[in-house]
Formats: C-alpha cells, sequence, structure tokens
C-alpha cells in the first residue's frame, strides 16, 4: 500500500522494465548488474570483488555485451557426446566435472560435443562457471593454442569462453585469474576473428566484444593488443557478416573509449572505416562507424 491507503499506481511500478527497454537501457544496465553483484556479495558473507565502475558513455549505438550463444539442442548434443564417448553417462550431461572427465578422454576432433554441453550450462547454472573459470586455461592449451586445432572444439572453446561474462560473477572470477590469462583470451579472441571460417569468426567476434565491456578491468597490455588487433580485423571483415562486423567494430569503438591513451592510439592507427559508412550495410553498422569515426576526430574523449 501507498500514502493515504492507496496501491502504488501502476505507471510508477512500470518505471524499471520502462527504462530498460529505453535507448538508454543498454547503457546503465551495467552499472545496474554492477551494484547489485556488490549488494548480493555482501549479503552471503563472501570477500567482496573489486567490481568495475563503468566508463561514462561514448557510444550509444554499439552491440551491448555480453554477446551470448544460447542455441543448442542439449540431447541432440549428448547423444553425439556419447557416440565419441561409450563410458559417457547421459544421465550425467548436466554434471561439469563429469563433462570434463569425458573431455579428457577425446582427442582433439572429437572434443566439441563436451564443451558445447559445458557452453549451454555455462547459461542455465551460474554455480557452474566458477569450476569452467578455472579450466580456461587448460582449454585455451589444448583446444586453441595447440597445434592443428580442430576448428569445430576452437569454435565451441570461444563460444564457451563468451557465455563464461554472462554473469557477474564468473566476470569477475576471469578479471581475477591474472594479466597473463586475460591477454590469452583476447588473443584467442583475435585469432577466431581472423580465422577463415565463419562460424569461428562469429565466435572470436563475441569474445572480442565480451573482453571489450566497461565492467572488465583489462590489463594495459591486453586492451592495446585488443585495440590493434581488431583495427586490423576492420580492414578484412566481410561486409556480408553483418552479426560479426557489428560486433568487432563495437568491440573496437568499447576499447578506444576507455581512457585517452587508449583514444590516442586508436587515432594514431588511422583505421579506415569508410567501407562501414555505405548505405549498403545494416543501420546499426552505419551508425556505430559514424559515432567512433565521430570519437576519432576528437583531440581528447573529454
Amino acid at each position: 500500500m501507498f500514502l493515504l491507503n492507496k496501491h502504488i499506481p501502476q505507471y510508477i511500478l512500470d518505471l524499471p522494465s520502462e527504462a530498460m527497454n529505453s535507448p538508454l537501457g543498454p547503457l546503465i544496465r551495467p552499472m545496474i548488474d554492477g551494484m547489485q553483484a556488490q549488494i548480493q556479495q555482501a549479503s552471503v558473507g563472501h570477500e567482496a570483488f573489486d567490481i568495475p565502475t563503468p566508463q561514462p558513455a561514448v557510444l550509444s549505438s554499439i552491440a551491448p555485451p555480453p554477446a551470448l550463444f544460447d542455441k543448442g539442442n542439449v540431447a541432440v548434443i549428448a547423444r553425439k557426446l556419447k557416440a565419441f564417448d561409450p563410458k559417457f553417462d547421459l544421465e550425467q550431461r548436466e554434471d561439469v566435472e563429469y563433462l570434463w572427465t569425458s573431455l579428457t578422454r577425446l582427442d582433439q576432433d572429437h572434443a566439441f560435443p563436451a564443451l558445447d554441453l559445458m557452453r549451454l550450462r555455462a547459461l542455465e547454472c551460474e554455480d557452474t562457471c566458477g569450476p569452467l573459470v578455472h579450466k580456461v586455461d587448460e582449454i585455451l592449451t589444448n583446444y586453441v593454442e595447440a597445434e592443428a586445432v580442430s576448428r569445430p572444439s576452437l569454435m565451441m572453446s570461444l563460444r564457451l569462453f563468451a557465455n563464461l561474462f554472462c554473469h557477474m560473477s564468473s566476470l569477475l572470477l576471469l578479471m581475477s585469474k591474472g594479466e597473463d590469462l586475460i591477454l590469452r583470451l583476447c588473443e584467442a579472441a583475435l585469432l577466431g576473428v581472423e580465422h577463415a571460417h565463419v562460424s569461428v569468426r562469429e565466435a572470436g567476434a563475441a569474445l572480442a566484444l565480451n573482453l571489450s565491456d566497461p565492467r572488465c578491468k583489462l590489463p594495459e597490455d591486453a586492451a592495446i593488443r585488443l585495440l590493434y588487433g581488431l583495427e586490423g580485423a576492420l580492414q578484412v571483415v566481410n561486409l556480408n557478416e553483418a552479426i560479426t562486423v557489428f560486433q568487432v567494430l563495437s568491440a573496437f569503438g568499447l576499447i578506444l573509449s576507455r581512457d585517452s591513451e587508449l583514444h590516442n592510439i586508436a587515432k594514431a592507427l588511422e583505421p579506415n572505416l569508410s567501407r562501414f559508412l555505405s548505405r549498403d550495410n545494416p543501420d546499426d553498422v552505419q551508425k556505430c562507424a559514424e559515432e567512433i569515426s565521430a570519437v576519432l576526430r576528437k583531440d581528447s574523449l573529454a
């Protein structure tokens, strides 16, 4: 009940959803998520994380992170894993540790169903993300950085990494893993963006966008490497791959907007964005490229 023994007016109750569905919604959500995570962590007595303060929004036409991969038929994927690993018990397909055990029994060419099921579990259950974050180093070593990497396993690894950004807790845990691991994730994203196969490029672009999220406290070296790599990718990205183009552009814009040093580096790179300004491109790509061009013409971010 509200004042004067009346219920709270409906238009007041609807304000939060209206705000989130407005053009400003994607810009203020990172700040709200950060505050909520801080309150939740304090309430359960856990050691508090250093939650990054979202930077003031410079660009409004970007693809808002996180970019996630939520499609997939669990039963079909599990049967595929069973075909590759006869010891796999279909009833335990939601157990991340059990999936990891199955993964260790498989070679490069047959690892992708286990990685795919982990990808989906990361979205479905926040509690599984912690154990998966602790496996990132091994997944990078075995399925991303190894020689003669299997394309399906590489693609599923990148998709899994991207989905680990879906929860604030796993995002913060990833950022706490140290500069070396974050730099390796940046390299993995750029490897994906530059790959010959479209599905891997899509996964790499999504991971690059998620790493560019203002909530991620990227080490300086990682941010600079990502900026250079994305600028190079912009020169060769296939304009027919609209989602990948939009995400790569958005990631580049988010990184250069982090601070004055990155802004100056981006200006010095003199990226050629003219091909994204053509009316043949989707509206979101054009608007994003226009905003980035305008920011780059400025002497500073202020």
